[in-house]
């Protein structure tokens, strides 16, 4: 039995007839330049009524869906012509949850500030030559 906390998780998630897939290194960090843009779009949805949210939906969707899809269409691989095609608002916020699940961002985040001390006592450790 394995202590990988990857193992834990597919390799891709199936959803609507699309495939979302375990992101290769390369494509995190297209991934990650497109999801730190959608926080500041969707900090004001926190804490407020359905109503408001109904209200302001065309507004995110107009403002969001552009990094949505570029984030969707990586972590697809389909192109975004395709999936404009083919792919409703529901399946998109499904996928994008399913990009998240195969990913594990918040046990990968975990990860890095567990290791992020340790690298930094392993400068200090760094022998001087």
């Amino acid at each position: 039995m394995s202590n990988n906390v990857a193992d834990s998780f597919p390799s891709q998630i199936k959803v609507d007839g699309f495939t979302v897939h375990k992101l290769r290194l390369s494509e995190y960090a297209q991934v990650f330049d497109k999801l730190q843009k959608l926080p500041g779009l969707i900090a004001e949805f926190t804490d407020v009524s359905n109503a408001k949210i109904l209200a302001a939906l065309p507004r995110l969707v107009a403002t969001a869906l552009p990094e949505v899809i570029d984030i969707l269409s990586i972590a697809t691989r389909t192109p975004k012509e395709e999936m404009d095609k083919t792919m409703d608002i529901k399946t998109a916020v499904r996928c994008l949850k399913a990009v998240f699940q195969v990913n594990d961002f918040f046990g990968v985040w975990e990860e890095l500030m567990q290791a992020l001390p340790m690298l930094k006592d392993g400068e200090k450790q760094t022998p001087k030559t």
